[in-house]
């Protein structure tokens, strides 16, 4: 609820902004009706132009969101199973997003390690491998220091925890673990509040996905694709997708 009367609030105040010219107030939405969401323990202030929306959190540090709690009970399901785990997540700079996840994993007794942007590009390979021989199960992660180059073989699990509109990026983290010589079927786990923007973003995600394999040549019939926006090319592909065998490739 308190989630929800901030939203609103704060995408009326931005449509007038941006009505009015201020170019910055979708920018400035986005990220603070996500980490809203994501961190219902962190109060936070939110101004444009000559308004101010303020998220009065509902919930002590201590306490965990439903989607944390659902990326925990997760997690130790796969490290049951033996499966190394990769989380990403977007907002890994002043929301520390990435370090709430450390602390409630390691609060819960899971050997995790978070790859900061300060690791070059570089010495990311070098730094996996180290985090994989010191025992690490989980590994924590804004999803653009994964896009360039590196392999996830020893994480055959991926979970995103938050999304960014940059379909490159997103297609590109999720097949990181799927790489030649992988032996082990991978996962790709996505986590979306219902009723919050976060699902704008998914779906919007899914529909820019849809196009980019359509113009490979294949159709996406993965489990997540009923979500995707349906536009009149979208709704085509799906229907297609819904009604052929296993086709690989349309060409």
């Amino acid at each position: 609820a308190a989630y929800q009367v901030f939203h609103n609030e704060l995408e009326s105040v931005m449509r007038q902004q941006y009505a009015i010219g201020n170019a910055n107030a979708f920018a400035k939405f986005i990220p603070s009706v996500v980490n809203a969401a994501n961190q219902p323990h962190v109060s936070t202030t939110v101004t444009l132009g000559d308004d101010t929306v303020t998220f009065y959190a509902p919930n002590h540090e201590r306490m965990l969101s439903a989607k944390e709690g659902k990326l925990l009970k997760d997690i130790q399901s796969e490290l049951d199973q033996n499966r190394r785990c990769v989380v990403y997540v977007r907002y890994s700079g002043e929301a520390e997003q990435d370090r709430r996840i450390a602390s409630v994993l390691k609060q819960n007794g899971i050997r995790v390690q978070t790859l900061q942007a300060s690791v070059s590009p570089e010495e990311r390979i070098e730094w996996l491998e180290q985090a994989v021989d010191k025992g690490t199960e989980v590994v924590v992660c804004n999803a653009k220091l994964v896009e360039v180059g590196l392999d996830l073989m020893f994480f055959p699990t991926l979970l995103f925890y938050q999304f960014t509109d940059e379909i490159a990026t997103m297609r590109q983290a999720s097949r990181r673990a799927w790489r030649i010589g992988q032996h082990r079927a991978c996962k790709v786990f996505y986590y979306v509040y219902n009723g919050s923007y976060e699902m704008v973003q998914f779906r919007r995600m899914l529909q820019k996905r849809s196009h980019a394999m359509l113009l490979e040549g294949r159709l996406d019939k993965s489990e997540v694709s009923q979500f995707a926006v349906q536009d009149d090319k979208s709704a085509s592909t799906f229907a297609i997708a819904s009604c052929l065998g296993d086709v690989e490739d349309l060409s």
